[in-house]
């Protein structure tokens, strides 16, 4: 058992079961509904500690082999494949885990130029096996310089910006802009935002790239709770944003 304290969001203390030995030290909560996972501050900021935890976490779902993953994530990512596909010939995933969305991709669209970023290095190891052709490199979504302007023509998250902070998304957003030609798509966690839990920011897509103000066509769609892109979220929907470029290169 542990009390924690949940410095600068409220004066109240939580009382935690815990599953494991933890060190003494600062955390982040992550909430998995009845669930907590502990996430180690070591002094850094929210970005920082965030990403550190991502690049060294272990058994994450998405970044099991292909085949030990849930068949309906599979379901999706052909789904999602088939909404990339015609909107160009390279595409770009930011944060690919094991690759999934990259493999269904390279399914569909077998010619096309598929890469791929994440910061966990055990996740790309099996993401080479399963997209042996796709270029993949450990790098943070916080750091795509390497990336030049209007370089791929689509550029992708899929469950990713939901794990950066508030003051964060736009400059990501912004980027991903930067390097397409044609499209950005984010199929990502929708709700209204929340200021804290450590481990997802629901938000409305939509409503951010209106704000952003870039000069795209932009379709955004929320899907309810019962349809298959949805499943699993419990508290939230997922939605796809399809951000189409005014001067695309079809």
């Amino acid at each position: 058992m542990c009390t924690a304290v949940l410095k600068d969001r409220t004066t109240e203390s939580a009382t935690y079961q815990l599953s494991r030995v933890v060190p003494t030290g600062e955390f982040g909560v992550a909430n998995y509904g009845e669930a907590h996972f502990l996430i180690p501050l070591d002094s850094k900021d929210e970005v920082a500690s965030r990403e550190q935890s991502w690049a060294e976490i272990q058994e994450y779902h998405e970044h099991l082999p292909i085949e030990q993953q849930d068949a309906n994530a599979w379901a999706v990512s052909r789904w999602l494949a088939g909404v990339l596909a015609p909107l160009g010939n390279s595409f770009l995933e930011i944060g690919c885990g094991a690759g999934r969305n990259l493999r269904a991709l390279a399914d569909v669209a077998p010619s096309a130029n598929i890469a791929g970023i994440d910061v966990n290095e055990s996740a790309l190891s099996l993401a080479r096996r399963e997209v042996p052709s796709a270029t993949l490199s450990a790098s943070s979504l916080y750091a795509l310089d390497d990336w030049g302007g209007a370089s791929v023509d689509v550029v992708f998250t899929s469950g990713v910006l939901v794990h950066v902070p508030h003051t964060e998304v736009a400059g990501v957003v912004r980027e991903m802009h930067r390097i397409a030609s044609n499209a950005v798509v984010h199929f990502e966690l929708h709700g209204p935002d929340h200021p804290y839990d450590y481990h997802r920011y629901p938000r409305d897509y939509g409503a951010l790239h209106e704000l952003l103000d870039l000069d795209t066509e932009t379709t955004y769609e929320v899907f309810p709770r019962d349809d298959f892109r949805s499943m699993g979220t419990g508290s939230f929907w997922l939605a796809l944003l399809v951000a189409v470029k005014s001067q695309r290169q079809f």
